[in-house]
């Protein structure tokens, strides 16, 4: 059992070692049995109304707690980039700039900001933490980077703001800025808690399917989940004739190599202009529907950087250059040359 990412558990990217366990439980949903940070009671955060905006007190738009500053991801550079240029509450240990209040739990603290950064250390199929679940639950909107696909945890696509689309962290600021002052727009995250639409249509298939049966996870999940699910394998194994019960190997079973490579986030601590090595996500800005859908900067046709001028002018100069210096040697070789016949 784990409900670590494979990072920090590394038996769980060794298939010699994984093949000598008969069941899996953990917090992939692949798992035979599930141990994770989900359950129904997501439901009722999705069946509140919406957030009271006088309750959105927070000294600054956007709050993190984060003890881990060495993260897998590298998040951290992201978000020190990202103070530069938005207010950032911290009160864990990693990039603190606020002490914790004394008489304030960690919820009450979270429901009065807009907007928490629920970041995960790594970035593996499937490994979502008790950061997200807390903050549907604590009506606030979670800035999320993890799994590829957050299909079975998000209520609809539109909860949630992907920090992968934004690889340059002013443009994530400058949204922020954008949703912190329009409080109608703020709102909109929230469309999943209409109540005058049916639950299925206001939110999706996947994450309705994971967590809108509480006896089917009952029976998967947990401690009593999983003595129900082996007592007939663990009856079997004990009986004589029958030693050669075969082991359940599927799927699950298998050893997880998801996650992405050491260092996500890292490009970011060389600075502007921000130039991530992994494509990202176009950013779904639905809430200002006439800002058309853009390329971040370093991708844009003439777009320009801190020094005025665009990646593909740069390498435009740069090239121009390399050819002049070439022909005037070439040039010199062929003076040289004549002068001796």
């Amino acid at each position: 059992m784990t409900m670590e990412s494979p990072i920090n558990p590394a038996f769980r990217r060794d298939e010699a070692k994984m093949h000598t366990f008969e069941y899996l439980a953990s917090y992939n949903l692949q798992s035979r049995f599930f141990m994770g940070y989900y359950s129904p009671n997501i439901l009722n955060a999705v069946n509140q109304p919406p957030p009271d905006m006088s309750s959105k007190t927070g000294d600054s738009p956007v709050l993190w707690i984060a003890s881990n500053c060495d993260a897998w991801s590298g998040r951290h550079h992201y978000v020190r980039e990202l103070m530069k240029y938005i207010n950032v509450d911290s009160y864990g240990t990693c990039l603190n700039n606020k002490p914790f209040p004394d008489g304030v739990s960690r919820d009450e603290l979270m429901s009065q900001y807009k907007f928490y950064l629920a970041i995960e250390n790594s970035n593996c199929d499937d490994y979502v933490t008790e950061k997200l679940f807390d903050t549907f639950q604590l009506s606030t909107v979670p800035i999320v980077d993890g799994p590829p696909s957050y299909d079975s945890f998000l209520p609809n696509a539109r909860s949630a703001i992907h920090m992968d689309a934004y690889p340059d962290p002013r443009e994530l600021a400058d949204y922020l800025h954008y949703l912190d002052q329009n409080d109608t727009a703020y709102l909109e995250y929230f469309s999943y808690r209409n109540q005058d639409i049916d639950l299925q249509q206001r939110v999706s298939e996947p994450f309705l399917n994971n967590w809108g049966d509480w006896e089917r996870f009952n029976n998967k999940s947990g401690w009593c989940g999983i003595c129900r699910g082996v007592a007939s394998w663990w009856q079997a194994r004990h009986n004589m004739t029958t030693m050669d019960y075969p082991r359940d190997m599927g799927q699950y079973l298998r050893t997880d190599q998801s996650c992405i490579p050491e260092g996500k986030w890292d490009y970011v601590q060389q600075g502007p202009p921000y130039i991530p090595h992994w494509k990202p996500t176009l950013p779904d800005e639905f809430t200002r529907p006439w800002i058309k859908k853009r390329l971040p900067l370093y991708q844009q046709p003439g777009g320009l950087g801190d020094n005025g001028m665009s990646i593909r002018t740069m390498w435009g100069v740069y090239t121009l250059l390399y050819i002049l210096f070439f022909v005037f040697v070439a040039m010199l070789l062929y003076t040289k040359r004549r002068r001796h016949q």
